[in-house]
């Protein structure tokens, strides 16, 4: 039978076991004179192993084939004979049908293992062994297991003193004492010499035996003791069954009951004499001759052909030629003849091997082993041997294999080189050729196999390479196809995190306000920058995330809102091509209002639809920013009525306006105070039409006293106006002048307006745009040097804007970086 690859046989004894056993016996003994006689009966139980020692030790040249290894084994064998102890016990065992059970673990349910002095796997290594001696003579082979399962046996004293020592308890060597001390006297009994040797033959020295223990000092240290031993010792009466003492008997009785099961498996099948075949092809129902010679003249009666191992119909039948019909199904494959009366005794020789190694596998699992590879016999029918002149091609052509690039179907990126692979039995032609318009092109006749490199798949977006191969002959003809598909990858990566309230550059330079509305701007890498398209643009992927906020300090992780932009994705892009003035350029998220203060860690994760979490096409980033806490703003709003040309404001009208100061000033949302309005109506002179009448009233609101009012009315002083283009100016303001009280007046829903008095009334002069009276505030740029964002719309505000202090762009100036954080950052309260 096979040995398995790699196979190095265990150590005949446990040195580490031997050595535990030889200072339990010394342990064991009450006095110098009983020592002397435990040492006679180990050293007996150990010389009775040499013949066992002897037969291992040729085991591996035994199983490499090498001559002197098998003829000393066979000659150790052969010796035996008469020698080996009565197996009669383990026959009766084997034939006990608990025996052939698989036991389970602890023996039977019993708290108790097999103490086994020679392992299981060394006398299975022995018994192939003696298979691959005696594996042509099966009687011969049948003496050599019953004399292996005796010789077994005398290891059993061995096995009971380890077994005792096993179970003294620690301290305190009782049972092993009982054990040796009944050895003694049994022995002693029986009367028989010091140096009469176990089998009947001459005394041997104690060291022939000894060789692998791995500590032979310590053997030699153990005299041979006075005793007269009689060996082996009875076990003698037990007033009940020692049911785990009969466990190793059982468990040895099964692999000896197996291993004699086992039988010869005859070779049923054989191609002597073939030289040919005319035609050297052919198809199913077809007439072949097989030329050779040595064929009978007849044919046998219980010889048939096949080919491979499809059974051919025998047409005529001679000495060098036979003819047969090709019968449907049939493969090509090698052709010959079969004994079927040999193959029903291999079948049966086969099943009777499969129980055999069934029974000593588990008899090797009940002995404690359960790592027993190579003992599966698979059953297997006869196969015809294959020569190199027995090979007949039937049948159409079959296509072994079709590859691209060394798959059926693949993807490669841009400008990777193609190369086909293939290879066809039976075929009289092969083409190969491409399908569809993709990849490079073949349309091309070829060997039955080889090889064939195509070029480069080039191309800037997806596609599909399909290749055909078409083999033919007389009978027939096979197709196979492979495909290939062009892709880009992405390789995303997040580029920057950056958290914008009003204007903020991509490093988060800006200072951030605690309590104010906050987007987040994800801007993702697409890693691609060869210009390949994936259907959303050159360079492009589409792209999703999600994005959670921790606080610095310690606390939970939550989520934030979703993703902003339309369909809930954007296509990421190489990040030279960003564009911070579009909105959909980065991927954002409105972060909850509730997290921002103090220290805050933002997590993101993007990712390609469908494939998060997968190399290339799924990225993370962090980045952590402050958001500072700021003063708030107390506001005495008033709605005035214009006298002459009619109009009142509304508080409408003053919320769009103030909405414009919030989105626009570093301050939080809550940060202004704004208390009860006031009405009041321009007076005669107060024309609105004029700049003297904007003078007149932004002067009397700012002097405007108050006697025991009913509500609050502290703060700077904000009036609107109706929203009349006839107007002169769209607002005016005068900042605090001695007693005075800030104020300004604006026309009714002009936001930028509104904002951009309440910075007069803070001390900043205009920017330099369009043409803005003096003074012109020093520093101040005429346009935003960044792109802002109105968080409330969710609308980027593009860098180069009209400053928020100029004359610019109306109602979308915006004010500049360093206006919001270089000067109303501390501006507030004015």
């Amino acid at each position: 039978q096979p040995v398995p690859e790699a196979w190095a046989p265990p150590p005949f004894f446990a040195p580490e076991a031997v050595e535990d056993l030889l200072v339990a016996v010394d342990q064991a003994a009450g006095d110098d004179h009983e020592r002397r006689a435990f040492h006679g009966v180990v050293r007996r139980a150990f010389e009775d192993l040499i013949e066992l020692e002897q037969l291992y030790a040729e085991v591996p040249g035994v199983l490499d084939d090498d001559p002197g290894a098998v003829g000393h084994f066979s000659e150790l064998l052969s010796n035996l004979r008469g020698r080996g102890l009565d197996p009669s016990g383990i026959q009766r065992a084997a034939q006990n049908p608990l025996a052939m059970k698989p036991v389970p673990d602890g023996g039977m349910g019993l708290p108790c293992r097999p103490q086994l002095a020679v392992g299981p796997g060394v006398m299975f290594a022995i018994g192939l062994a003696a298979e691959r001696v005696w594996g042509s003579d099966r009687e011969q082979f049948a003496r050599s297991v019953d004399d292996l399962a005796g010789l077994w046996e005398v290891t059993r004293p061995l096995e009971q003193l380890m077994g005792a020592m096993q179970a003294s308890a620690p301290g305190r060597p009782d049972r092993l004492q009982g054990v040796l001390r009944r050895f003694v006297r049994d022995t002693r009994r029986l009367g028989r010499a010091p140096g009469e040797a176990s089998f009947g033959g001459p005394p041997g020295r104690v060291d022939e035996g000894i060789g692998s223990l791995g500590n032979p000092s310590v053997i030699d240290m153990l005299p041979f003791g006075d005793p007269p031993l009689g060996w082996p010792p009875p076990v003698g009466p037990r007033e009940a069954p020692d049911l785990c003492a009969m466990m190793p008997e059982l468990c040895k009785g099964m692999v000896h009951h197996g291993l004699g099961k086992l039988q010869y498996v005859p070779v049923s099948t054989y191609a002597t004499g073939i030289t040919g075949f005319q035609p050297p092809m052919a198809c199913a129902g077809q007439q072949v001759t097989i030329q050779g010679s040595g064929f009978g003249a007849t044919q046998p009666s219980d010889v048939g052909v096949l080919i491979g191992t499809a059974a051919a119909t025998v047409v005529s039948w001679s000495d060098t030629a036979i003819v047969i019909t090709v019968p449907a199904g049939a493969k090509s494959g090698c052709v010959g003849f079969i004994n079927w009366t040999l193959e029903g005794q291999r079948a049966g020789a086969m099943l009777a091997n499969q129980e055999g190694f069934a029974e000593i596998s588990a008899g090797l699992h009940c002995l404690g082993v359960y790592q027993t590879g190579g003992l599966g016999v698979p059953f297997r029918a006869s196969t015809i041997p294959c020569t190199g002149w027995n090979f007949l091609r039937v049948g159409p052509p079959i296509v072994s294999h079709f590859l691209l690039n060394g798959r059926a179907s693949s993807e490669v990126t841009p400008g990777m080189s193609l190369g086909l692979s293939w290879n066809v039995t039976n075929a009289s032609t092969v083409r190969i050729r491409r399908i569809g318009v993709a990849g490079p092109f073949i349309d091309q006749t070829f060997p039955p196999s080889g090889t064939f490199t195509l070029g480069p798949f080039t191309g800037t977006k997806p596609a599909t390479a399909t290749y055909e191969l078409t083999a033919t002959n007389t009978c027939g003809g096979a197709t196979a196809q492979v495909s290939v598909s062009l892709v880009q990858p992405p390789s995303v990566g997040v580029v920057a995190i950056e958290v914008v309230q009003s204007i903020q550059t991509q490093g988060n330079t800006v200072r951030h306000v605690a309590g104010k509305r906050a987007i987040a701007r994800v801007w993702v890498d697409s890693g691609i920058s060869n210009g390949f398209d994936n259907g959303v643009g050159a360079n492009q992927i589409r792209i999703t995330g999600r994005l959670s906020m921790t606080p610095s300090a310690g606390g939970a992780t939550v989520n934030s809102g979703p993703v902003l932009n339309p369909g809930g994705a954007i296509s990421a892009r190489p990040a030279g091509a960003f564009n911070r003035d579009v909105f959909d350029d980065s991927l954002n998220f409105e972060l909850p209002l509730g997290l921002l203060t103090g220290g805050q860690r933002l997590d993101v994760t993007v990712f390609v639809p469908g494939r998060e979490g997968q190399p290339g096409f799924s990225a993370t980033g962090s980045t952590t920013v402050t958001f500072l806490p700021q003063s708030t703003q107390e506001i005495l709003p008033f709605f005035c009525t214009d006298s002459a040309l009619g109009g009142t404001p509304n508080a409408g009208q003053f919320g769009l306006s103030l909405g414009g100061a919030r989105t626009r000033h570093p301050i939080a949302q809550t940060g202004f105070i704004v208390n009860p309005a006031i009405a009041i109506a321009t007076m005669g002179v107060e024309d609105l039409t004029t700049r003297l009448g904007w003078d007149l009233l932004v002067t009397r609101l700012a002097s405007m006293i108050f006697v025991f009012p009913n509500t609050p009315v502290g703060g700077i002083r904000t009036a609107i106006v109706p929203d009349n283009g006839a107007y002169f100016l769209n607002g005016i303001a005068l900042p605090r002048q001695l007693v005075t009280i800030p104020a300004m007046i604006s026309r009714a829903a002009l936001p930028a307006t509104y904002a951009h008095e309440m910075c007069h009334l803070a001390g900043v002069g205009h920017a330099p745009c369009g043409n803005p009276a003096p003074p012109i505030h020093p520093g101040l740029p005429g346009r935003i040097e960044d792109a802002g964002m109105d968080v409330p719309a969710r609308r980027v505000i593009p860098a180069g804007r009209g400053e928020l202090m100029s004359l610019c762009d109306g109602q979308g100036r915006w004010p500049s970086i360093v206006n919001y954080d270089g000067i109303m950052f501390n501006a507030f309260p004015i």
